[in-house]
């Protein structure tokens, strides 16, 4: 053989090498590597932790905890194995095999045995395969945590059975069997409520059965989750300050999936990705960070807080009312400890006692609270880990700045603007504007400057985003980044993904900070926008107002309208001619006047409280 051909057969051998799916080797002292059931969530190591968690905190509560999974019926429409996105773990065999495969807790009276429970979890399972029920989350999950249980012939029925299933996916149709998708759409729904059939394959890894195909299935976590995949794409918003792409309304539920799926990974193989950065940023591990800059300082209507919001968000989207946001804080916490995250974990459970997370509603939720065991950290506040009184997420499209994280005086500034299009609901690049939140013994009113959000666009002239428009559009539309090859080439900045956004920041000694949007990208030639935020909070939140300017720069062959939503209606001095847009009915006149001229000044000010003024 001479020289020429062996460079050629290494040329092929390197090719054929770049084409290959990254093989699974799971972590020594895994479940998988070990080859121990359950592989999920409930180890030998998380289950001593999440029974001390309940003995010490929440013994009457997991009482009717397995009370329920005794008396409910296994019938019910909800006990079905495809529910993958609003209620994933609503089905009672899941809560069945979990208390089975939990095992005894001191000072809990078992209405039956634990054998009892898990033979329950089983006949469920198989009757829901017989009956054709595509796979998510109940299905893996049931089929690991009773593998103790089963017999020799139901480990293989069940395995068969779920190896050529369909598993709930918006787009794809594959299965364990035939388990290769290409992402797309990594940034809603399309993602957040579905299952994959790398989750399904862990609970069948290693046990002697379809392992061919579950080693197969498995490995295509690093082609669907990396290789700017979905968990890259997560990263790549999040940054090293946290949030998703979503959250002015469906934060409130969306992430809980992207929880249990790395959660599941992390414990089975051992790789902590909830940790680990990709793509410069980690979603996880950074979220309760983000939440704590993005929480109103105060109740709405003194019942429930929530985050500061502004789109179509209604008021209990974002909220610590709303039965899954509960759920995912509840659940955050324990994927945080057991990935080593002991101050972020400090965070939510700080969070859960001081903002009133109140305890989820039904039983079938409390899954959460066991797995997430949350009282086992210690809280920590921000005030602990030296967290700046601002935030900016260029990627995301949000800069937060407040004057504190513990008083219900404390100002909130917020700034949207996103430079990418993330193919989603409801992301900052939906809703450009600004929010002022304040209240306080200054100041009786619960916004200064006005969160755009819910049914402003159902009155004449009203508009969800408090920015600009111009007579005649000139708004582009957002190209957004649905596969992994846009996304890697958005971030080596080729294309035309990038559509200008917050870029500039300026924070001087706690009580300044400037916030520069430019949107000039995102409009037609010949149409341009600048604005700039100068917000200057008082040094005392209770006694000491707070003020905001807004610079705006535009051209534009036509007219060009500022829009500000605000309680009150303000001075206004420069212009050539006013408009009166207040024809609707209900509270339209919260809609105000339109004013024209070439260089307005409006004045906001109010520090006693007005006619729209209210506790919400």
């Amino acid at each position: 053989m001479n020289n020429r051909s062996i460079i050629r057969i290494v040329l092929v051998l390197m090719l054929f090498g770049l084409n290959t799916v990254r093989a699974l080797d799971p972590k020594d002292g895994s479940p998988l590597k070990r080859g121990v059931h359950p592989h999920m969530y409930l180890n030998d190591q998380t289950i001593p932790d999440i029974k001390r968690f309940i003995e010490q905190n929440f013994l009457s509560e997991f009482q009717e905890y397995v009370d329920f999974a005794n008396n409910t019926s296994d019938n019910d429409s909800y006990n079905i194995l495809s529910e993958a996105g609003h209620d994933p773990t609503r089905a009672v065999m899941i809560h069945q095999a979990f208390i089975a495969a939990l095992g005894t807790v001191d000072g809990i009276n078992y209405p039956i045995s634990l054998e009892q429970y898990a033979s329950r979890a089983i006949n469920s399972l198989i009757r829901r395969l017989d009956a054709g029920d595509e796979l998510s989350f109940a299905a893996a999950m049931t089929a690991d945590w009773t593998y103790n249980f089963q017999s020799a012939s139901q480990r293989t029925e069940i395995a068969n059975k779920m190896l050529t299933r369909k598993i709930t996916h918006k787009v794809f149709d594959h299965s364990i069997q035939n388990p290769e998708i290409d992402p797309e759409q990594m940034f809603s729904s399309k993602y957040f409520e579905t299952n994959y059939a790398w989750y399904q394959a862990l609970a069948f890894w290693g046990d002697g059965r379809i392992d061919a195909a579950a080693d197969n299935a498995a490995n295509q976590f690093y082609d669907d989750m990396l290789n700017y995949g979905y968990l890259d794409a997560l990263n790549f918003v999040a940054g090293e300050w946290g949030g998703f792409s979503e959250w002015i309304g469906y934060t409130s539920w969306h992430p809980r999936t992207h929880m249990l799926n790395l959660d599941a990974w992390h414990t089975a193989t051992g790789e902590n990705y909830i940790s680990q950065n990709t793509n410069g940023g980690n979603a996880l591990k950074n979220y309760p960070k983000f939440m704590r800059y993005a929480m109103d300082p105060h109740k709405y209507f003194n019942e429930f807080y929530t985050y500061l919001r502004m789109g179509s968000a209604e008021a209990t989207d974002p909220s610590f009312r709303h039965r899954s946001m509960r759920e995912q804080i509840y659940y955050l916490g324990g994927v945080l400890q057991r990935a080593g995250q002991d101050n972020e974990a400090g965070l939510i459970r700080d969070m859960i006692e001081k903002y009133n997370v109140t305890w989820p509603s039904h039983p079938h939720q409390w899954l959460y609270v066991w797995l997430g065991m949350y009282k086992n950290a210690a809280p920590v506040t921000p005030e602990d880990l030296n967290f700046p009184h601002y935030l900016w997420n260029k990627n995301l499209g949000v800069f937060l700045a407040r004057t504190g994280f513990n008083s219900p005086a404390d100002g909130v500034f917020a700034a949207m603007d996103g430079h990418f299009r993330y193919d989603g609901h409801q992301g900052a690049e939906d809703y450009s504007g600004f929010i002022l939140a304040k209240f306080g013994t200054l100041l009786n009113t619960r916004h200064v400057a006005h969160r755009s959000y819910g049914n402003l666009s159902n009155y004449p002239g009203g508009y969800e985003e408090n920015t600009i428009f111009f007579e005649g559009g000139y708004r582009q539309n957002l190209k957004s980044m649905d596969t992994p090859a846009e996304l890697q080439t958005a971030m080596n900045g080729s294309a035309d993904y990038d559509y200008g956004g917050l870029e500039y920041m300026v924070a001087k000694d706690g009580y300044f900070y400037q916030m520069r949007s430019n949107r000039t990208l995102e409009l037609s030639s010949g149409a341009s926008h600048v604005r700039e935020y100068v917000w200057l909070p008082g040094e005392n939140p209770e006694s000491d107002s707070d003020f905001l300017v807004t610079y705006d720069r535009a051209a534009a062959p036509t007219k060009a309208q500022y829009v500000y939503h605000v309680p009150w209606k303000p001075t206004v001095s420069g212009y050539a001619s006013t408009q009166d847009i207040t024809n609707g009915t209900g509270e339209s006149d919260r809609i105000g006047d339109r004013f024209t001229g070439a260089n307005i000044t409006i004045k906001e000010l109010n520090s006693l409280g007005g006619e729209k003024d209210s506790d919400g």
